[in-house]
């Protein structure tokens, strides 16, 4: 039996917090649960990816659900530790890339956040392929610029494959990673890049229980751009 299904989907309303990582998206949901069944939602700016983003979003549930803080922190420094058990064999010797990154928008800011911040890589282009209202757009773009790297990321909305390889060609040359779906593997060896799947469709492999999203599966993120194909 499966755990997920209509009955956990039911039992909804006894939920004691909802999280939402797309905060543009599911707005009338939110409310929903608000008002009928007085559920409040922490809306996160993209997924927690990474020790830093995953430490900030357990503290930010700590706080929410009245979590001692002792125990928050305990949960927090098992994370730190591994994680960091397996990165910290990466931090002298990886590959400083500047990237393109083409995904949904609540898990490319994750990931972009990761890359820049924490490892240091250089964002080039973010291409965004979920539909977002224009009043939100500039939200998502004002996240993604406020990186902490003096070159400022280009951010497009766009979900046409088509289009989205005319936008990549602009940086032939200067992209040296580049990451999205399946679909987009040939744009990347147009533009003699490494290339690491971080969105659907995945058809180069079977996935059946890995994610980038965490502490954890920022370990499965770094795997990925390591193992260049």
């Amino acid at each position: 039996m499966r755990r997920d299904g209509i009955q956990q989907f039911k039992n909804s309303g006894n939920a004691a917090l909802n999280i939402n990582l797309s905060p543009w998206l599911a707005k009338n949901v939110d409310a929903y649960y608000k008002h009928e069944f007085g559920i409040e939602t922490l809306s996160l700016k993209g997924w927690p990816v990474g020790p830093k983003d995953t430490a900030s979003f357990l503290r930010m549930v700590g706080e929410k659900l009245g979590i001692e803080k002792e125990l928050v922190e305990k949960a927090v420094h098992e994370e730190e530790l591994y994680v960091y058990e397996y990165l910290d064999s990466l931090f002298g010797n990886f590959e400083r890339h500047r990237f393109i990154l083409v995904g949904e928008s609540a898990k490319s800011l994750g990931i972009a956040r990761f890359l820049v911040n924490v490892h240091g890589h250089i964002p080039l282009a973010v291409i965004l392929t979920d539909s977002v209202y224009e009043k939100d757009k500039e939200k998502i773009r004002t996240e993604i610029q406020n990186l902490d790297c003096s070159r400022k990321a280009d951010v497009y909305f766009e979900n046409d494959v088509y289009e989205i390889e005319q936008i990549a060609l602009k940086y032939d040359g200067r992209a040296t990673l580049f990451m999205g779906s399946s679909y987009e593997k040939k744009i990347a060896q147009k533009l003699n890049a490494f290339f690491a799947i971080t969105s659907n469709p995945c058809l180069d492999k079977e996935i059946l229980n890995r994610s980038h999203i965490g502490s954890r599966g920022a370990v499965s993120l770094m795997e990925d751009l390591y193992n260049h194909f």
